[in-house]
Protein backbone atom coordinates (compact mmCIF):
# COMPACT_ATOMS: atom_id res chain seq x y z
CA UNK A 1 0.00 0.00 0.00
CA UNK A 2 2.99 2.32 0.56
CA UNK A 3 3.88 2.01 -3.12
CA UNK A 4 0.34 3.08 -4.03
CA UNK A 5 0.59 6.04 -1.63
CA UNK A 6 3.76 7.18 -3.40
CA UNK A 7 2.08 6.78 -6.76
CA UNK A 8 -0.87 8.83 -5.55
CA UNK A 9 1.38 11.59 -4.19
CA UNK A 10 3.16 11.79 -7.54
CA UNK A 11 -0.20 11.93 -9.32
CA UNK A 12 -1.31 14.80 -7.06
CA UNK A 13 1.92 16.67 -7.82
CA UNK A 14 1.36 16.26 -11.56
CA UNK A 15 -2.24 17.44 -11.24
CA UNK A 16 -1.21 20.56 -9.34
CA UNK A 17 1.54 21.28 -11.88
CA UNK A 18 -0.96 20.82 -14.70
CA UNK A 19 -3.43 23.26 -13.15
CA UNK A 20 -0.77 25.89 -12.43
CA UNK A 21 0.95 25.38 -15.80
CA UNK A 22 -2.30 25.78 -17.74
CA UNK A 23 -3.13 28.99 -15.85
CA UNK A 24 0.34 30.41 -16.53
CA UNK A 25 0.15 29.44 -20.21
CA UNK A 26 -3.22 31.13 -20.63
CA UNK A 27 -2.00 34.26 -18.80
CA UNK A 28 1.12 34.44 -21.01
CA UNK A 29 -0.88 34.00 -24.21
CA UNK A 30 -3.39 36.67 -23.13
CA UNK A 31 -0.57 39.07 -22.28
CA UNK A 32 1.42 38.48 -25.47
CA UNK A 33 -1.60 38.77 -27.76
CA UNK A 34 -3.10 41.84 -26.07
CA UNK A 35 -5.71 40.26 -23.84
CA UNK A 36 -8.91 38.34 -24.37
CA UNK A 37 -10.82 41.53 -25.23
CA UNK A 38 -9.36 41.40 -28.75
CA UNK A 39 -11.11 38.07 -29.43
CA UNK A 40 -14.61 37.47 -30.78
CA UNK A 41 -17.11 36.80 -28.00
CA UNK A 42 -17.72 33.17 -28.93
CA UNK A 43 -14.00 32.37 -28.71
CA UNK A 44 -13.77 34.15 -25.36
CA UNK A 45 -16.67 32.06 -24.06
CA UNK A 46 -15.26 28.83 -25.42
CA UNK A 47 -11.78 29.49 -24.04
CA UNK A 48 -13.16 30.38 -20.62
CA UNK A 49 -15.44 27.34 -20.55
CA UNK A 50 -12.81 24.80 -21.60
CA UNK A 51 -10.13 26.29 -19.39
CA UNK A 52 -12.46 26.47 -16.37
CA UNK A 53 -13.63 22.90 -16.91
CA UNK A 54 -10.08 21.57 -17.25
CA UNK A 55 -8.98 23.42 -14.13
CA UNK A 56 -12.04 22.28 -12.15
CA UNK A 57 -11.57 18.61 -13.09
CA UNK A 58 -7.84 18.72 -12.36
CA UNK A 59 -8.30 20.41 -8.99
CA UNK A 60 -11.19 18.07 -8.09
CA UNK A 61 -9.06 15.01 -8.86
CA UNK A 62 -6.11 16.36 -6.88
CA UNK A 63 -8.32 17.10 -3.86
CA UNK A 64 -10.03 13.69 -4.11
CA UNK A 65 -6.65 11.96 -4.20
CA UNK A 66 -5.32 14.07 -1.31
CA UNK A 67 -8.37 13.21 0.81
CA UNK A 68 -7.91 9.53 0.01
CA UNK A 69 -4.37 9.70 1.38
CA UNK A 70 -5.79 10.81 4.74
CA UNK A 71 -8.55 8.20 4.95
CA UNK A 72 -7.58 4.51 4.92
CA UNK A 73 -11.02 3.37 3.74
CA UNK A 74 -11.06 5.80 0.80
CA UNK A 75 -7.49 4.84 -0.01
CA UNK A 76 -8.41 1.16 -0.18
CA UNK A 77 -11.39 1.91 -2.44
CA UNK A 78 -9.19 4.01 -4.70
CA UNK A 79 -6.57 1.26 -4.76
CA UNK A 80 -9.19 -1.31 -5.77
CA UNK A 81 -10.53 1.04 -8.44
CA UNK A 82 -7.00 1.72 -9.70
CA UNK A 83 -6.05 -1.95 -9.87
CA UNK A 84 -9.36 -3.38 -11.16
CA UNK A 85 -8.35 -5.62 -14.06
CA UNK A 86 -11.60 -5.20 -15.97
CA UNK A 87 -11.46 -1.41 -15.78
CA UNK A 88 -7.79 -1.46 -16.77
CA UNK A 89 -8.54 -3.64 -19.78
CA UNK A 90 -11.34 -1.31 -20.88
CA UNK A 91 -8.98 1.66 -20.58
CA UNK A 92 -6.28 -0.13 -22.58
CA UNK A 93 -8.68 -1.06 -25.33
CA UNK A 94 -10.27 2.38 -25.62
CA UNK A 95 -7.03 4.30 -25.66
CA UNK A 96 -3.72 4.67 -23.92
CA UNK A 97 -2.37 7.53 -21.86
CA UNK A 98 -0.91 9.08 -24.99
CA UNK A 99 -4.43 9.37 -26.40
CA UNK A 100 -5.45 11.49 -23.41
CA UNK A 101 -2.31 13.62 -23.64
CA UNK A 102 -3.01 14.31 -27.31
CA UNK A 103 -6.63 15.20 -26.56
CA UNK A 104 -5.76 17.66 -23.77
CA UNK A 105 -2.87 19.07 -25.78
CA UNK A 106 -5.19 19.74 -28.69
CA UNK A 107 -7.67 21.44 -26.35
CA UNK A 108 -4.91 23.76 -25.13
CA UNK A 109 -3.78 24.35 -28.73
CA UNK A 110 -7.38 25.14 -29.65
CA UNK A 111 -7.61 27.74 -26.91
CA UNK A 112 -4.30 29.27 -27.99
CA UNK A 113 -5.22 29.24 -31.69
CA UNK A 114 -8.31 31.33 -30.96
CA UNK A 115 -5.95 34.21 -30.20
CA UNK A 116 -4.36 34.01 -33.63
CA UNK A 117 -6.66 32.57 -36.31
CA UNK A 118 -10.37 31.71 -36.32
CA UNK A 119 -9.98 29.11 -39.10
CA UNK A 120 -7.36 27.21 -37.14
CA UNK A 121 -9.54 27.50 -34.04
CA UNK A 122 -12.51 25.80 -35.71
CA UNK A 123 -10.30 23.18 -37.35
CA UNK A 124 -8.78 22.20 -34.01
CA UNK A 125 -12.22 22.30 -32.39
CA UNK A 126 -13.56 19.85 -34.98
CA UNK A 127 -10.53 17.63 -34.44
CA UNK A 128 -11.00 17.60 -30.67
CA UNK A 129 -14.71 16.79 -31.00
CA UNK A 130 -13.82 13.91 -33.33
CA UNK A 131 -11.20 12.56 -30.91
CA UNK A 132 -13.58 12.75 -27.96
CA UNK A 133 -16.29 10.93 -29.93
CA UNK A 134 -13.86 8.20 -31.00
CA UNK A 135 -12.74 7.70 -27.40
CA UNK A 136 -16.33 7.63 -26.17
CA UNK A 137 -17.50 5.13 -28.76
CA UNK A 138 -14.50 2.82 -28.34
CA UNK A 139 -14.92 2.87 -24.56
CA UNK A 140 -18.61 2.01 -24.89
CA UNK A 141 -17.82 -0.71 -27.43
CA UNK A 142 -15.23 -2.43 -25.24
CA UNK A 143 -17.31 -2.00 -22.10
CA UNK A 144 -20.14 -3.94 -23.75
CA UNK A 145 -17.82 -6.43 -25.45
CA UNK A 146 -15.97 -7.26 -22.25
CA UNK A 147 -19.03 -7.43 -19.99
Amino acid sequence: MNKFRQKLRFKILLQVLQAVGAAILLAVICTVKGGAETLPAFIQGYDLGVFSSMEAVTIFMAVTNALALRNEEKLKKLYILDTDERALLIQQKSGSASFNIIMYGMLLADIASGFFNVTVFFTLLASVVFIVLVKLFTALYYKRKLS
